[in-house]
């Protein structure tokens, strides 16, 4: 199966949760590669109707689910980590709105 990008955002969270050494953003974090999980699981990105938005849409959407998880965490290491991701999202959305189908 193709990496539609969650698998790579499972990845990433893994790795930073495992990271991690506050217990309550360790918490938080160990549940974010779970719904990367489900997400990866689902429909081929052509067939499921999230993939109909333009690439730069569903990236800024990412960019967002970023900084709602940053707004979570009390760990100050936690946070200066995911705000730069955020960021590439949010550049790369700018540069690229065309359709995944």
């Amino acid at each position: 199966m193709p990496d539609s990008g969650f698998e790579t955002g499972t990845a990433f969270f893994d790795l930073v949760a495992r990271q991690s050494k506050d217990p309550r953003d360790q918490n938080h974090l160990f549940k974010v590669p779970d719904i990367y999980r489900d997400l990866a699981k689902s429909k081929p990105p052509a067939q499921c109707l999230l993939f109909a938005k333009a690439r730069g849409s569903l990236r800024r959407d990412r960019a967002s689910e970023c900084r709602t998880l940053l707004d979570r965490f009390e760990n100050p290491a936690c946070r200066e980590r995911l705000n730069p991701v955020a960021e590439a999202y949010e550049r790369t959305a700018a540069l690229d709105n065309r359709p995944w189908a």
